[in-house]
């Protein structure tokens, strides 16, 4: 009777030895895990932080340099010492309906400031989060790529002054063929 009475005592008591075991086991794990959640809180809230802000930066930039002319007349305030030439304001409307793929050609070496803003606006409208950040690090384009670009821009830039219509599979589409008159009436805020 009394082996049976110990037995059942001890199987008692190591029951409750291990659950208090078990209770303790799980407090403590509850504060480690509180204690390291405590310390990696606030940093990692402030990355992220960061993280949005950068990001909004970047979308607030990319927002704002979307429109071409309005990136264009930005571009010389920015380049006072510069004079945007008219190859410079058609090359924006050439830039702004090239493909990806062609875009993508815009980095290789380092280009005026104009190529680059209208890279990121026409970025923005392929709506390509990669090719945004490519060109926000620095748009390139090898020179005689930026000489033959011009070239083509200059030649567009007439052909829409003078009010003709382009031939077929030009680049320009025919609700771009305003931008003679936006060239003109940004030329004098430029």
């Amino acid at each position: 009777m009394k082996i049976e009475e110990i037995k059942r005592l001890q199987d008692q008591f190591t029951k409750e030895l291990a659950g208090v075991s078990q209770d303790l086991k799980l407090e403590i794990q509850q504060k480690q895990k509180a204690e390291i959640r405590q310390k990696y809180s606030k940093p990692m809230a402030e990355a992220q932080m960061e993280l949005k802000s950068e990001a909004d930066r970047i979308e607030s930039e990319i927002v704002r340099l979307s429109d071409p002319v309005s990136a264009l007349t930005q571009a010389s305030f920015s380049q006072a010492s510069r004079e945007v030439s008219p190859g410079d304001m058609a090359m924006v409307s050439i830039i702004g309906n090239l493909p990806k793929e062609a875009l993508k050609a815009l980095v290789g070496h380092p280009v005026n400031p104009v190529v680059r803003l209208a890279a990121l606006g026409r970025s923005h409208s392929l709506d390509d989060f990669d090719l945004k950040a490519d060109i926000l690090s620095g748009v390139q384009l090898p020179e005689a790529d930026i000489k033959h670009l011009r070239n083509q821009a200059v030649e567009i830039y007439q052909t829409v002054l003078s009010g003709a219509s382009l031939k077929p599979g030009g680049m320009l589409p025919d609700e771009k063929m305003t931008i003679g008159r936006q060239i003109q009436a940004h030329s004098s805020k430029i």
